[in-house]
Formats: C-alpha cells, structure tokens, sequence
C-alpha cells in the first residue's frame, strides 16, 4: 500500500459524553461529538433520527462501564 493511501485512526474517548446513557440506545453525530437521540431500543432512536432527519447517524447500545465485554467466536 502506498504510504499516502495509509490512512491514520486514532482513538476517540468517548466515556464522559456516554456515561448518562448507560444502558441506552444512542445515535451519535458523523464526527462523534454529540448525542443526537438516546432511547431504550434501536428501534425508538431510528424513529427519532428519521423524524429531525438526521443524516448517517451512527447507532449503538452504551454497555455498562462497570463491566468488561469480550466478543467470543466459537
């Protein structure tokens, strides 16, 4: 791959701004810095989003801090 092709990621803490939101539902902005909607289902954020007509919002279930989550491929 060429060197300008490389393209860097860096890691986004997103911890303050989802600690209110444990066990929610929530739809981020593109360049995840806001909290458009929150809800307890997917579906209830997506009704949300499609109403204000937000574009491309980026959805996810916020996991307990106090917990560790492993994915496991058996």
């Amino acid at each position: 791959m060429k060197e300008e092709q490389k393209t860097k990621l860096r890691a986004i803490d997103l911890s303050n701004l989802l600690k209110p939101y444990e066990n929610k539902w929530v739809a981020l902005s593109n360049d995840y810095k806001k909290i458009l909607e929150s809800g307890t289902s997917l579906e209830e954020i997506i009704k949300k989003c499609k109403k204000r007509k937000y574009k491309r919002p980026i959805y996810f279930k916020v996991l307990p801090f106090d917990r560790a989550f492993i994915p496991f491929d058996s």
